[in-house]
């Protein structure tokens, strides 16, 4: 049986990541004596990626889908089942909307619900045995005679030191690269741990996931050593909380200083879950960036979040790093429901004082899953016919028009770059760029009234 798992074309010009999800689903596949390949094929245009798994000639192929690359990727899936092979979609979106993907769909075979790799495996093993008695594997979705059924969900795996570690070996390492020091390194992205212990509204990942749970001290180093005697220097703990114990996170820094790895890091982390500790052995290990996520400088908006932010400690984490050298990036969510003038000046007074190296003010996106999307759906706010549009991302703007949040956004971002670092107009006008193609006038309009408002200090 030929199997292929794929990131399809979605039209991006470079990744920083490899794709970890299904790189994890070959590894298991492999240990149980199945032979499966792993193709990334997100900087690929269509037409060859086609090309390449027609020649293939796959029995089952494995694809990954995003929200806001879902059209992408179901167009892709019904290119790939005019070659007559076993459509199996996996991810957090088909997750959350089996019944609209199944009914609308009709080339999806199959879905994997949450983690995947127990599940494929079983969908494999009854493939192979030509029983097709699907209805006893736990978290799928199957078609079949035209009609589709959902089976009960799957428990995530207690343990995940029992999964062996991702197969990359299909995959060009030069391909995945970030900006460091000022030049481009090859980058690898490990996860150390599933989920997350807090339930954000906007997040899905504990609905996902479930609890958290780690991998050992042992375990997680004997990945990272693998990449290190490989080649590869540059580390990026991508966990959704990976400070969340906070003596694992210093014992897996103290293993890499103990076996002398030469390695750069970064990693991502909570205000409430990190301590001038932790930095200082993350520092010592050759940690130079963390990312945490704010998202609001209003405790109304965080209240309605469900997020749990202590500003006080915020402020002292950032002293902590500014001495120690580390680079920090501060992550903020605009539009949120009940935002307003006063909560937008508290989110905008953090900032400054806060004084960012690097700041990221994303408008809100709301995704299937999260308890926001939930309640978002039941109040008739959005509409999950949106889904079947060909729209990317579901942007929501509160009570707030598109101009009115976009004016806002521009001058929190313009004020970080006149105030603290001129290089964050790079940023800004990227992204400038990307919304201008869809309403260009208003951008434009929005951009150079923001400028003035803060040049002459306005803002």
């Amino acid at each position: 049986m030929k199997i292929a798992l794929i990131t399809p074309p979605l039209g991006i010009k470079n990744q920083v990541n490899r794709p970890i999800g299904i790189s994890y689903i070959k590894a298991i596949l492999k240990q149980n004596g199945y032979d499966a390949k792993v193709y990334d094929f997100s900087t690929t245009d269509k037409l060859t990626a086609l090309s390449i798994l027609q020649k293939e000639k796959c029995d089952v192929v494995g694809i990954t889908v995003f929200s806001d690359t879902r059209q992408e990727s179901l167009r892709f899936a019904e290119l790939l089942k005019k070659t007559d092979c076993k459509i199996v979609l996996g991810g957090h979106h088909p997750t959350f909307l089996y019944d609209q993907i199944m009914k609308n769909y009709k080339f999806v075979d199959f879905i994997v619900m949450g983690e995947g790799e127990i599940t494929f495996l079983e969908l494999i093993k009854t493939l192979s045995s030509e029983k097709n008695k699907f209805e006893t594997i736990h978290g799928l979705v199957f078609r079949r005679n035209g009609e589709y059924f959902v089976n009960a969900p799957r428990n995530p795996i207690e343990n995940i030191d029992t999964i062996p570690f991702p197969d990359y070996s299909d995959l060009d390492p030069s391909m995945y690269k970030i900006l460091s020091s000022l030049r481009y390194k090859k980058n690898y992205g490990i996860i150390t741990s599933r989920s997350c212990s807090y339930s954000c509204d906007y997040c899905a990942h504990r609905w996902f996931s479930g609890a958290w749970r780690a991998r050992s001290i042992e375990n997680t180093i004997r990945e990272i050593e693998n990449v290190y005697l490989g080649g590869i220097t540059h580390i990026w703990i991508i966990d959704d909380s990976f400070t969340e114990d906070p003596a694992r996170a210093i014992g897996i820094f103290e293993e890499i200083i103990k076996r002398n790895m030469k390695v750069s890091l970064a990693m991502n982390s909570r205000v409430n879950a990190c301590n001038e500790d932790v930095l200082k052995v993350f520092k010592k290990a050759g940690g130079y960036r963390v990312d945490f996520g704010i998202e609001s400088g209003s405790d109304k908006i965080l209240e309605s979040m469900n997020k749990r932010v202590n500003f006080d400690k915020a402020y002292k984490i950032r002293d902590i790093c500014s001495r120690l050298g580390i680079t920090v990036k501060w992550n903020f969510i605009l539009g949120y429901p009940g935002e307003t003038t006063e909560t937008f000046v508290q989110t905008k007074n953090v900032i400054k004082k806060l004084k960012p190296d690097m700041l990221s003010v994303s408008i809100l996106r709301v995704f299937p899953g999260t308890p926001l999307y939930n309640r978002l759906i039941k109040e008739k706010k959005v509409n999950e016919s949106f889904w079947l549009g060909t729209n990317s991302g579901l942007h929501y703007f509160g009570d707030g028009s598109y101009e009115e949040v976009m004016r806002k956004y521009l001058r929190l971002m313009l004020i970080w770059a006149v105030q603290f670092r001129v290089r964050s107009f790079l940023c800004l006008i990227n992204f400038v760029y990307g919304f201008a193609s869809a309403n260009p006038r208003t951008i434009v309009y929005h951009f150079l009234n923001t400028v003035r408002s803060v040049v002459i200090g306005r803002g």
